[in-house]
């Protein structure tokens, strides 16, 4: 795992690797709900840091505008619900995510 830079990420926070994956993970850690930038961004970062999978994973939800745009681009979303139901994420590296602290 390693994290980019807080500044030009590119829309990325974490690039992670599973066997012959690369996955490009933006974080969104909100009190709100979660818009279709995230979305954009995770594409475009995804592009750039030449990844294979884009994730947006989220303690919070996705607007249903984020749901279909990520539907449509292929991006996969991780919200609340699915991060509490994976054990494997129970030590997923919030501290990594550039929005840890904040809130929407």
């Amino acid at each position: 795992i390693e994290h980019t830079p807080l500044s030009g990420d590119h829309g990325v926070d974490i690039i992670a690797r599973k066997g012959r994956k690369k996955y490009a993970f933006q974080c969104k850690y909100y009190t709100g709900k979660v818009g279709n930038h995230a979305i954009q961004q995770v594409y475009t970062g995804c592009s750039y840091y030449k990844c294979d999978v884009a994730v947006v994973i989220t303690n919070s939800v996705f607007t249903k505008n984020a749901i279909a745009e990520a539907k449509r681009l292929g991006i996969q979303l991780w919200d609340n619900i699915e991060v509490e139901n994976q054990p494997s994420l129970s030590h997923f590296p919030w501290t990594f995510c550039h929005s840890y602290k904040k809130s929407n």
